[in-house]
């Protein structure tokens, strides 16, 4: 039988513990704030994830209703999404380098948004799937680029707290397209949504990439002397 002193302990020691990560947390969205590319990521992954939240789910009633395919083709498309991710994890320190981070970032930013808004259109097997290894192309070097900017711009004791409040934002961000895109169901509704998401997901790409094209070696300065601090620190 357990003493109750030991169930006592138990709990007080899980309430510190969710007092400590609700601190970190907290601790890791101000660091976000004060470093402004993090905080520039954090917001244009957000933007990115809450908005294609909405079409992630119905890419299956794309695949059924308007291409008129099997579920089971579906699958296909992760195979080739994932062959996509496998190109631009590859080939994104070649383009960082040429073009830099938050360039990049926005390029690929605006590549996602045109793939996805040109759903609203097409009607083909084959087109569909190059858009998805476009997407899943771009897709990496987003997921890669934007983890890179967080993890060179903030210093190493508190990345872990950055990278979990980081994480949050994104989650919170994603809820409500999930529900919207859980609540269409019709073949126009879908392709609206489609076009819809493209176009706003584009102007943001662009809207970053004009802020980010032409302080670029501003940008990749402050990464760079953010990089070297946190190793000498």
């Amino acid at each position: 039988m357990t003493k109750p002193s030991t169930i006592n302990e138990e709990e007080s020691s899980i309430n510190t513990d969710k007092k400590n990560l609700l601190g970190n947390l907290i601790k890791g969205f101000v660091k976000l704030i004060d470093v402004k590319d993090a905080l520039r990521v954090t917001i244009l992954v957000g933007v990115i994830s809450g908005v294609s939240g909405i079409i992630n789910v119905l890419y299956l009633v794309f695949v059924t209703e308007v291409l008129g395919m099997e579920e089971s083709f579906y699958s296909v498309l992760m195979v080739i999404e994932a062959v996509g991710l496998f190109i631009g994890s590859l080939i994104v320190k070649h383009l960082q380098n040429k073009l830099g981070y938050l360039p990049l970032l926005s390029l690929c930013t605006i590549v996602d948004g045109i793939c996805i808004g040109l759903h609203y259109s097409i009607d083909s097997m084959f087109s569909f799937l190059f858009l998805g290894l476009l997407t899943g192309t771009v897709g990496a070097q987003i997921s890669i680029l934007s983890n890179s900017i967080l993890q060179k711009t903030t210093e190493a004791s508190s990345r872990a707290s950055v990278f979990g409040s980081f994480q949050m934002i994104i989650g919170i961000f994603s809820i409500p397209g999930l529900f919207i895109g859980g609540l269409i169901q019709s073949n126009e509704n879908v392709r609206i949504l489609f076009g819809i998401s493209g176009l706003i997901i584009t102007l943001i790409g662009l809207y970053y990439f004009t802020k980010s094209y032409f302080n670029k070696n501003k940008i990749n300065n402050n990464v760079d002397k953010s990089s070297i601090s946190n190793s000498n620190g």
